[in-house]
């Protein structure tokens, strides 16, 4: 005699993430990601010599504010202006080990 067993609920497994939206995943991630692109922005503002530098401003101004309507935790707007501001820093280190690498040797 075999058993049917279609009467028989089963518990629904849970998701790795459950309860977690995906907006919520991953905020290290975004952080980073948002900071490195304003960073990026930011240094690209302070190394042009033209006009076309207030449109990386623009830029930088619009991914902090496309980063802050989307987060409102304070840590995480901290978080974000921190690692904008540790980005621009690493990005102006390693322009000027470039620069300092590309220039003509001086004669003693």
């Amino acid at each position: 005699a075999t058993r049917c067993s279609a009467n028989r609920t089963v518990p629904p497994r849970s998701a790795p993430f459950a309860g977690r939206s995906a907006d919520s995943s991953l905020p290290a991630a975004k952080v980073v990601v948002f900071g490195l692109l304003g960073g990026g922005l930011i240094f690209l503002f302070s190394i042009m010599q033209d006009l076309s530098k207030y449109v990386f401003s623009l830029g930088a101004l619009y991914v902090g504010y496309q980063f802050f309507t989307r987060n409102d935790s304070r840590a995480m707007r901290i978080g974000f202006v921190a690692a904008a501001v540790g980005f621009y820093f690493l990005f102006i280190c390693f322009y000027a080990v470039f620069l300092f690498m590309n220039e003509p040797a001086q004669p003693a």
